[in-house]
């Protein structure tokens, strides 16, 4: 890869981000505050709304590192929706410290 595929590839990846994003957020931040879900998990297991979305991202990762651990076949589209989904769960982390603060 050159730097201007990566480049390419960036751009994309940020497109993508945005639109799915904003798809998910109609689709779970029926309230107001935009983390309300991952607060509310985190107080049902009692825990802190970061410790609640690590464990949801948790889920991701270990799906990506299983197929690389197994060296298994995979997809444009797989490697979009997955590395997609976190890049998705890291930027909401950082909407939930920055919320912190």
């Amino acid at each position: 890869m050159n730097h201007k595929e990566l480049t390419k590839l960036i751009s994309n990846r940020f497109k993508k981000t945005i639109k799915q994003m904003a798809i998910k957020q109609k689709e779970y931040a029926e309230t107001y505050d935009v983390l309300h879900n991952f607060k509310s998990a985190a107080s049902l297991a009692l825990e802190t709304p970061e410790q609640a979305l690590w464990g949801m991202l948790l889920k991701h990762i270990i799906s990506v590192q299983d197929t690389i651990k197994k060296n298994k076949p995979m997809t444009n589209e797989w490697i979009d929706e997955k590395i997609g989904d976190c890049i998705n769960y890291f930027i909401l982390l950082e909407a939930i410290l920055n919320d912190k603060i």
